[in-house]
């Protein structure tokens, strides 16, 4: 699926014979991806009690050295500072979801609204 975001300009998604989204994968991700991935890894020296970190999003794993969120679009920028802040981070990763678990998502969503 790389190939797909390296080379295409345009996507179509064709459900049942209906064209269910036709345009940019920006657009694509813009309208059906309501959130980012943010991870930190701290420094040795710091640790995350796991218990409190929800505060910065929903917690998909957490470990002394190193956690993962779902943050929402609108508050990736309010919230990675708010990390920085509060932590020595040695990294941190922002990142979209993948646009095979888009497309996955899609066709679920279709699915169940045929229902």
């Amino acid at each position: 699926m790389q190939d797909i975001e390296r080379l295409c300009e345009r996507i179509v998604i064709i459900d049942l014979g209906k064209i269910i989204f036709d345009g940019t994968l920006t657009d694509l991700t813009k309208k059906y991806v309501k959130n980012k991935k943010v991870e930190i890894v701290l420094s040795a020296k710091n640790k995350i009690n796991c218990s409190l970190v929800h505060r910065y999003g929903h917690v998909i794993s957490c470990e002394p050295g190193k956690a993962l969120f779902e943050v929402p679009r609108e508050k990736v920028a309010e919230t990675t500072s708010q990390l920085i802040k509060d932590f020595d981070i040695l990294d941190l990763e922002i990142s979209e979801m993948p646009i095979e678990e888009i497309i996955a998502d899609i066709f679920k969503e279709n699915k169940d609204k045929a229902k």
